[in-house]
């Protein structure tokens, strides 16, 4: 499935499908943004940004049935608790010899539940002064069901001091970093491809690490570029194809998130994935209890009525799946939006926010998520 250039325009600028407002104009450098307001934002002016921010969602309406079905009944793809094998990740990663601490054998708490916690299974001196040995860890879920699975790996350090001019840089480039790094997820954690959204055409979700020399507390001489940074967001594939503004909503953004850190000489030195909980569906009758667009709007202003303190400059809304957890570790897909309250229109100099400081207005944003459905009493139970 390929994603068009407003997907790729949602995931480098908004990175969560936040869709800015219209009307909001962006700052130009050098321009005066005006006086701050240090009152808060009334009601009414609340409901006029919100309906701004709404305005930018068409797919949000007084009747959402239809689109709470979509978000609730994603393409899931296998669990962590079929792809990943604790066995051939400590043949692969650690090898023989490995220690498996205690704690592995109990899957479940005092009370018999399952246990979040994970297990640990290592190689070395996990800490000592310089000229200690290697040291390799892996850790996943006694519970697989929980999603979370991390490998570190640090080399035996040397007995002195490394020196800035002996770094080697890396001349890997961010298409390369992507390929071995899904790779390595994938032979080494199970991950497959499928809640990861495909990244547009041109740019990869990778960043580069760089050092820099120091001297007399100031940097000094070109950073070197040491490792690339391969980060991934877990999305579902909903099928909502394009509004009528022209944004794609085929990928709806979910819980869980990995990364790889890869260095100079293509050695992994840290993976991890968090909170990749595996999902189930809500109850059937959960889409006839959507909300309409109007009482979205009535609660989050409740909401944001009493969390913000201080003026809102805009609002930004966007889908997102959320997760309610079960008592058996799993987790009920929860179709959401999620609200980023924008305080300032730009970043303020120190002279206004030490001015705003003595008057105790707060200039945080806020985030903030509201389900698309009206939960009744067995499912609330569990969140």
């Amino acid at each position: 499935m390929s994603i068009g250039k407003s997907t790729a325009r949602l995931a480098l600028l908004l990175a969560g499908a936040l869709i800015a407002a219209p009307g909001v104009q962006a700052q130009k450098p050098g321009e005066d943004p005006g006086p701050i307001d240090e009152v808060p934002t009334s009601r009414d002016e609340l409901m006029r940004k919100l309906t701004d921010a709404f305005d930018a969602i068409p797919l949000i309406g007084e009747d959402n049935s239809a689109l709470v079905e979509k978000m609730a009944n994603p393409r899931l793809g296998p669990p962590l608790s079929e792809t990943f094998s604790p066995a051939a990740a400590i043949k692969n990663l650690l090898g023989r010899g490995a220690v498996q601490s205690p704690d592995c054998r109990k899957p479940n708490t005092a009370a018999g539940d399952p246990d979040p916690g994970t297990c640990r299974v290592f190689k070395g001196t996990e800490a000592g002064p310089l000229g200690q040995d290697f040291y390799i860890e892996l850790r996943y879920s006694k519970n697989l069901q929980f999603g979370d699975v991390s490998y570190q790996f640090r080399p035996a350090s040397p007995t002195q001091d490394v020196s800035f001019d002996s770094l080697v840089p890396t001349k890997m480039t961010d298409a390369e970093a992507y390929e071995k790094g899904m790779k390595w997820l994938a032979e080494n954690f199970g991950m497959t491809t499928d809640e990861i959204p495909p990244p547009p055409q041109g740019f990869y979700p990778v960043k580069t690490v760089a050092l820099a020399g120091q001297e007399g507390g100031k940097a000094v001489g070109q950073p070197v570029p040491v490792e690339k940074l391969l980060l991934l967001r877990r999305g579902l594939f909903v099928g909502l194809g394009d509004d009528k503004l022209g944004h794609n909503f085929d990928w709806v953004p979910a819980p869980g998130k990995a990364f790889v850190a890869i260095m100079a000489d293509g050695s992994v030195r840290e993976a991890a994935i968090r909170d990749w909980r595996e999902l189930q569906p809500l109850p059937e009758d959960q889409a006839l209890r959507a909300k309409k667009r109007s009482e979205l709007m009535q609660e989050m202003a409740d909401d944001l009525t009493g969390v913000a303190r201080g003026p809102i400059d805009h609002i930004l809304i966007g889908l997102i799946i959320t997760a309610l957890p079960r008592d058996n570790g799993m987790a009920l897909l929860l179709p959401a939006i999620q609200a980023a309250v924008v305080m300032v229109p730009n970043d303020l100099s120190e002279e206004e926010q030490n001015a705003l400081a003595l008057k105790q207005v707060s200039t945080a944003g806020v985030i903030r998520t509201y389900p698309l459905v009206f939960l009744d009493n067995e499912v609330k139970a569990t969140e």
